[in-house]
């Protein structure tokens, strides 16, 4: 098990994102791992307890995106160049 502490900022900050990116995955992910009295909604901060398989469902998607904004910044910097 694995915990996580976001704050109410921090949470606002996934809900602006939305379902950009994997942000939104993220946060279903998360919203599964929410004590049962705190709503994500709360003032505050929520320490999420994450199974080790829902971290690493987490840390799967991370690295997904983490290759997509890499492809794209590849991309972008050989636009314009000699090929």
């Amino acid at each position: 098990m694995y915990t996580l502490t976001l704050t109410a900022d921090e949470r606002r900050a996934f809900d602006w994102v939305g379902d950009r990116y994997n942000s939104g995955k993220v946060a279903s992910l998360l919203r599964d791992c929410i004590p049962e009295d705190r709503e994500w909604s709360d003032d505050g901060d929520i320490t999420f307890t994450i199974p080790e398989h829902i971290a690493w469902e987490i840390n799967e998607l991370a690295e997904e995106e983490g290759r997509r904004i890499l492809l794209g910044m590849l991309r972008a910097g050989t636009q314009g160049q000699a090929q």
